[in-house]
């Protein structure tokens, strides 16, 4: 996608506290997180590790979007699977095409790190990404700091 660059939020650390007020708004605090916790698991998704990490979108060289993988237990399946999470494109640079555009660089990601498939929980954009050819392969109530949520659960294009 022309004029956008995917880059570790590590490596940008002055995009930092843009990052932690997009994930504030949109997932944490409504789950009823502070600030100094959703910074926490901001700073852990930055680390070296392989995982969990995240990154962001950069236009211009100032944040559009971000997204992040981390391993995850599924509802059903024994192990690990690599998880999509916490995607978000500024509200004024929606509908461009940024949010595919991050998940299709998210996936080329984990592929390199060796996972062909992604799943997501998703209480609230099901729509969303069937659109971008994600499945559904079940619904659950998963635990969250807050009480169980009904979420969807996906699977990446090409998953299992």
């Amino acid at each position: 996608m022309g004029g956008y660059h995917f880059e570790p939020l590590r490596e940008q650390p002055q995009e930092k506290k843009r990052v932690v007020a997009w994930l504030q708004e949109a997932f944490f605090g409504p789950q009823g997180m502070g600030l100094e916790a959703t910074e926490e698991r901001l700073a852990v998704r930055m680390g070296a590790a392989p995982l969990p990490q995240i990154w962001v979108a950069l236009e211009g060289g100032e944040a559009v979007g971000t997204v992040s993988l981390e391993l995850g237990e599924h509802p059903t399946i024994a192990g690990l699977r690599c998880c999509l999470a916490g995607l978000y494109v500024a509200p004024e640079k929606r509908g461009r095409g940024i949010g595919e555009w991050l998940c299709t660089q998210a996936q080329k990601e984990a592929a390199k790190m060796g996972y062909p498939s992604l799943t997501l929980y998703t209480p609230k954009a099901e729509g969303y990404y069937h659109r971008l050819g994600w499945k559904t392969t079940m619904y659950a109530a998963l635990s969250t700091e807050h009480g169980l949520e009904w979420c969807a659960v996906m699977e990446s294009p090409g998953g299992r």
